[in-house]
């Protein structure tokens, strides 16, 4: 549901969170993470079937 646009930008935005709680919690520099979101298309947590898309 919704477009590729709308997951392009809610995945980067996860991505970015991730990184965020890294550097907060984890102490990591920020420098050594790079985020990148895929979007819908590219999943990388499998689904509820367990399948990886």
């Amino acid at each position: 549901m919704g477009s590729e646009a709308y997951h392009l930008k809610l995945s980067q935005r996860c991505a970015e969170a991730g990184k965020d709680w890294l550097v907060r919690k984890v102490g990591l520099d920020p420098a050594w993470l790079k985020t990148r979101g895929f979007g819908k298309n590219r999943l990388v947590v499998p689904t509820f079937t367990g399948r990886v898309m």
